[in-house]
C-alpha cells in the first residue's frame, strides 16, 4: 500500500489541504504520476515482514489506529461544522441536540477543547441541562432566557451592560411566536438618548416593536426565530474552525524524512500507526 501526502499548503475557499496532510491511498500496483509526485511525498507501507496488500485491508490489523479501513478512508475528508435540531419543544422551553453535521463514520471531533467552547457557548445563553455524549451534546434552552443571555445580545451591547440590565419575560404567545420583552437598564449608567440609538438598530428584526420607554425601562416584542437566528450565528462564530480538507496526516517531521529521502519513505505498519494523526482529535 502507498499513502500520499501534501507536500505544501494549499487553500480552496473554505476548505485547506495543510502540509502533511493524506490526500489519497493506493494499492501497490497503482502508482502515482510524476506529476502528482511532484506534490506529494510518497510514504510505502509494509506489514511485517510481508508487503501490506490492499485488496484484503478489510480484515483488521492489530494496533492499527484505523484498523478496517480501506484505501478510500485514508483519503477521507473531515469537517467540524456544529449544528443543531430541535428535539421537542413545549412551550418557550426547546430541547435540543447539537451535532457535527459533517460526521465521519468514526469520529466526529468532539475533542475536550471543542467540548469547552460548545459549554461556554451554550452557558452564554443560559442553556441548562447540557449533556455531552460520544458524538453529540444535548441541552434545554428557554426563549425567554435565552433572550435576556449575554449570547442573544453580544453583537449589541458589551457583556456588562447586559448583565446590570433586568430582563423580565411580560407575555409569550404560543400561536404567534412574540414574545413581550421588559429591559429595566437603570443600573448601567445608561442614558436614554444612546439607549435610544440602540434601539433603533433593533427596528429591522422580526417582530419586533417598541411598546414603551420611560424612567430608563424599555417594553418591546420580539419574534422567536429572532433567537433561532441569533444562535444558529452564534454558533458558527464561536465554534467554527479550519475546516480540514482531508482527515488523516503526519507531523512535519515526517514530511521531512520524506523529502530527504528523495520525496519516498519505506515504512512498517508499527510505524504508521505511530505517525499517522487526526484532525478530528486536534
Amino acid at each position: 500500500m502507498k499513502l500520499y501526502f501534501k507536500r505544501a499548503n494549499r487553500f480552496g475557499g473554505k476548505f485547506i489541504e495543510l502540509r502533511g496532510d493524506c490526500s489519497e491511498a493506493r494499492a501497490s500496483a497503482h502508482p502515482a504520476s510524476p506529476q502528482e509526485l511532484a506534490n506529494w511525498g510518497e510514504v510505502v507501507v509494509y506489514k511485517e515482514p510481508a508487503l501490506l496488500n490492499e485488496a484484503f485491508l478489510s480484515d483488521p490489523v492489530p494496533g492499527h489506529p484505523i484498523a478496517g479501513f480501506t484505501c478510500e478512508d485514508y483519503g477521507q475528508r473531515w469537517f467540524f461544522d456544529l449544528d443543531f435540531a430541535v428535539v421537542s419543544r413545549v412551550g418557550r422551553v426547546y430541547n435540543l441536540r447539537m451535532f457535527n453535521k459533517y460526521a465521519s463514520s468514526t469520529d466526529d471531533g468532539f475533542s475536550a477543547a471543542r467540548q469547552a467552547r460548545i459549554q461556554q457557548l451554550l452557558e452564554s445563553w443560559k442553556a441548562t441541562g447540557i449533556v455531552f455524549a460520544a458524538n453529540e451534546v444535548t441541552c434545554t434552552i428557554d426563549i425567554g432566557d435565552a433572550m435576556s443571555s449575554v449570547g442573544f445580545w453580544d453583537g449589541d451591547l458589551n457583556p456588562d451592560t447586559i448583565l446590570q440590565t433586568v430582563f423580565t419575560v411580560e407575555d409569550y404567545n404560543e400561536a404567534t411566536g412574540i414574545i413581550h420583552l421588559k429591559a429595566d437598564y437603570s443600573a448601567t449608567g445608561k442614558n436614554p438618548t444612546s439607549t435610544e440609538r440602540f434601539i433603533n438598530k433593533l427596528k429591522d428584526l422580526n417582530g419586533f416593536e417598541l411598546l414603551s420607554h420611560a424612567n430608563r425601562i424599555i417594553e418591546f416584542t420580539l419574534h422567536r426565530s429572532v433567537a433561532r437566528d441569533r444562535f444558529a450565528e452564534d454558533i458558527r462564530i464561536q465554534t467554527e474552525d479550519v475546516i480540514y480538507l482531508r482527515r488523516w496526516f503526519v507531523g512535519e517531521g515526517v514530511m521531512n524524512a520524506i523529502e530527504t529521502n528523495g520525496g519516498s519513505m519505506n515504512v512498517y505498519i508499527g510505524d504508521l500507526v505511530t505517525y499517522l494523526k487526526d484532525h478530528a482529535a486536534v
